[in-house]
């Protein structure tokens, strides 16, 4: 792709010249970021200094962002992350070596993250303040929380259970029975004993002794399984104003690489220091061990076996015989149909509670500023003014099994329900009192 020639105005050959591997490498870290071809880049770059080392010293010390002259379309984000790419070609700097004091004594033992690099990428601007020599924490014995007493992939399930419990799905066996009766009417047919043992028998499939278990046993209570379900409340809360943070966070590290000029001498300051979000997402896991404690994993425990089992009862094709309709049309009727927003947002919660439970795991300062951008695009999606409300009917009249008829919401059905999630593409964050300007 690249041609070592210079060519004179009238298209003669001049002599060959030369570049160095170094220069390829910002001629490709260029053309990378700007999503241009490397030929392109590469006249533009040698018409302002030569393909040599010095050359490239050159572009380090332009006093302005010139370099980008002759570039069109090329946008103002991206515009800082080509010139911040090419500083890296031009001055790379080797990874810091922690002292002897720094290895042995954590940076903030109270953090829930503890080993994280609160640095995006190596600055010129060294900090200047004098250091603490041995330094041990007064206060680390004294510290509490912040670890996860289950394993994230429980707390995963206990979030999905206390989002599907806001649809009413915990009465599908007593909604169905009463349409059941309702429909051996309608379709003239008896609703006797062996329809009494179908129903029992798809009911208690599941031969696990944990999924046939009643909602009030042994194990907890029915206060207790409304407890699960109201402390799950305060999740989406912190889960929210861990979100609020990260977005202030964002934003702020967009401000920095708005600064060209400094980008491309090496001056572009420090990412956001990302301890507000560390202290968060301790908030997160408190709130999360506190959903779960006691019999709280339990509960979740039975509503993963329950989902099971009332799948395979609402595809059990004697009762789909039986009442005359599909599975589509009895969960129309029932008004328990969701929506693919609504499932779409599952998967985003699930995906974004589950980056936090995970952030310990990032070390490097590359990988810590990366992995928080993108749960950042995962929680950009989520309509977090309305997560863990309870799915509301609309309308006056009621059915025969409880729910309240569709009603019309700007022309389309809601199927007896407001729509909770709506455009997700569309939603954007609360502010739970989490600073939203922050920048370190």
């Amino acid at each position: 792709m690249f041609s070592n020639n210079k060519q004179e105005k009238g298209g003669q050959k001049m002599s060959e010249v030369k570049i160095s591997e170094k220069f390829l490498a910002l001629i490709k870290a260029f053309a990378e970021e700007a999503e241009l071809e490397e030929s392109v880049v590469q006249i533009a770059l040698l018409k302002l200094v030569k393909p040599s080392d010095k050359g490239i010293e050159k572009l380090a010390n332009l006093p302005d962002a010139s370099i980008l002259k002759g570039f069109e379309g090329v946008e103002g984000a991206t515009e800082a992350d080509i010139l911040f790419a090419i500083n890296k070609v031009v001055k790379p700097k080797p990874a810091p070596v922690a002292s002897a004091v720094e290895t042995a004594v954590p940076v903030n033992p109270v953090n829930p993250l503890a080993g994280l690099v609160t640095v995006a990428k190596e600055s010129k601007k060294a900090s200047i303040l004098p250091t603490l020599p041995d330094f041990a924490s007064l206060l680390d014995v004294f510290r509490v929380g912040g670890d996860l007493v289950v394993s994230p992939e429980l707390a995963i399930v206990g979030a999905q259970a206390a989002l599907a419990q806001n649809y009413g799905i915990e009465d599908l066996e007593k909604s169905l029975g009463a349409l059941m009766r309702t429909r051996a009417r309608s379709v003239r047919r008896v609703f006797g004993v062996e329809q009494e043992k179908l129903f029992r028998k798809a009911l208690s499939k599941d031969s696990d002794f944990d999924a046939i278990l009643p909602s009030s046993s042994p194990f907890w209570t029915k206060t207790e399984r409304e407890e699960f379900y109201k402390n799950w409340g305060f999740v989406w809360k912190a889960t929210a104003a861990f979100y609020d943070v990260l977005a202030g966070w964002r934003q702020a590290l967009r401000d920095d690489h708005q600064d060209l000029i400094g980008a491309l001498t090496g001056d572009l300051d420090d990412a956001p220091d990302t301890t507000p979000l560390q202290a968060e997402g301790a908030r997160v896991i408190e709130t999360v061990n506190e959903a779960l404690i006691g019999p709280g994993a339990l509960i979740a425990g039975r509503m993963a076996a329950e989902a099971g089992w009332r799948r395979e009862l609402l595809n059990n094709s004697q009762i789909l015989t039986f009442t005359n309709m599909t599975k589509e049309e009895i969960l129309r009727e029932l008004h328990l149909d969701v929506s693919i927003a609504d499932v779409k947002v599952e998967q985003a919660i699930a995906l974004f509670l589950n980056g936090i439970l995970h952030a310990t795991a990032k070390a490097t300062p590359d990988v810590e500023v990366k992995y928080y951008k993108d749960l950042f695009n995962v929680g950009r999606s989520i309509p977090w003014s309305v997560i863990g409300q309870t799915v509301t009917t609309v309308g006056v009249r009621t059915g025969s099994n409880g729910h309240q008829p569709a009603a019309s919401v700007d022309g389309r059905k809601t199927g007896g329900r407001r729509q909770p999630y709506g455009d997700i593409d569309q939603a954007g964050p609360p502010n739970f009192g989490a600073p939203t300007n922050y920048r370190g």
